[in-house]
């Protein structure tokens, strides 16, 4: 096991009052796994990636939990400081905007090594060289500003950089976000054949099923800060007994089926307390009077774990 995260909460604050982002989140990773991390926006996501690397924006805070890295607990600064970029690295969401357009490439690249290595001038633009080729780039992009290349060429450069001191797991979060499909698919090609090639875990942060299914061994699929059910991808998928995973399977349009997808009703919101209940509760369409008074906890079934009282595989 490479990663096991226990109990992890998270909140917010914000003018509003205090946002619980992330509630008891349990969930573990394996070596060589590409693990899916799938929900609506504001389900936590983003807010569970950055808190692995203690990135989260000053209002964020962690209010309890362990995250082991290696059996390491590395929820303090001084653990964390160590394998960030080393062990750890992220592919960011909206990873176009991430590059300082002041800055050419090449002084992109050598900040990040002259932060976390002790490489001279010389084995760094070696390093930089060598990690470009194997994302199917030239060196002379390194002369580039990022005003002068495409969204593919950009995408192609962070992963590069995820990958500069060869970390055992990449938290990629919206890889394909704002990329045409046929770049899309490239770089989830390409994240595929560099997991197998540098034996890399991959934690993917999606909205997207398909890239889910197209990328993931596993999937977790997340509401409200909370996991709602976990399984290997086809079972997820193809018989998902959360109908929060139901009612996402039902949005997402394919060739082969003609009928009318239909969107989720209602709004994901923030929350502002702890509910009492299921945090699907509200926009569940088999929600009963147990789902308004209580928690669901964690069960296995067919080889599922889900937090819900009424699973789609149990008559109704």
């Amino acid at each position: 096991m490479l990663l096991k995260v226990n109990n992890l909460s998270v909140t917010y604050n914000t003018p509003f009052g205090k946002i619980y982002a992330l509630n008891d989140i349990n969930f573990e990773l394996y070596e060589n796994e590409v693990l899916g991390i799938i929900g609506e926006s504001g389900s936590g996501k983003s807010t569970l990636a950055y808190s692995i690397l203690n990135f989260l924006p000053k209002n964020g805070k962690i209010e309890k939990g362990e995250i082991y890295f290696n059996n390491t607990n590395i929820l303090n600064n001084k653990e964390i400081n160590k394998i960030r970029w080393k062990k750890i690295s992220i592919i960011f969401q909206n990873s176009q905007n991430v590059f300082d357009p002041l800055e050419r490439i090449d002084n992109i690249f050598f900040e990040v090594l002259n932060t976390h290595s002790n490489l001279d001038k010389n084995e760094s633009y070696q390093l930089i060289k060598s990690q470009l080729k194997k994302v199917g780039l030239s060196e002379e992009r390194l002369l580039n500003y990022p005003h002068e290349l495409s969204g593919g060429t950009k995408q192609r450069l962070m992963i590069a950089l995820a990958l500069l001191l060869k970390p055992s797991l990449i938290i990629a979060d919206e890889p394909t976000t704002g990329l045409d499909v046929s770049i899309q698919l490239q770089i989830l090609d390409l994240l595929l054949k560099l997991r197998d090639e540098e034996n890399i875990s991959i934690i993917l942060i999606t909205h997207d099923l398909g890239v889910a299914r197209y990328m993931s061994n596993r999937i977790i699929v997340m509401y409200g800060g909370e996991i709602m059910e976990e399984a290997e991808k086809k079972e997820i998928l193809d018989n998902p007994k959360h109908p929060y995973t139901y009612a996402l399977k039902n949005t997402m349009l394919s060739f082969k089926q003609i009928e009318k997808k239909e969107p989720i009703k209602g709004f994901p919101k923030p929350i502002f307390k702890k509910d009492i209940g299921c945090v699907f509760a509200e926009r569940c369409p088999y929600a009963k009077e147990r789902c308004y008074a209580s928690k669901p906890i964690v069960n296995y079934i067919e080889n599922h774990k889900i937090k819900c009282f009424y699973p789609i595989s149990i008559k109704r």
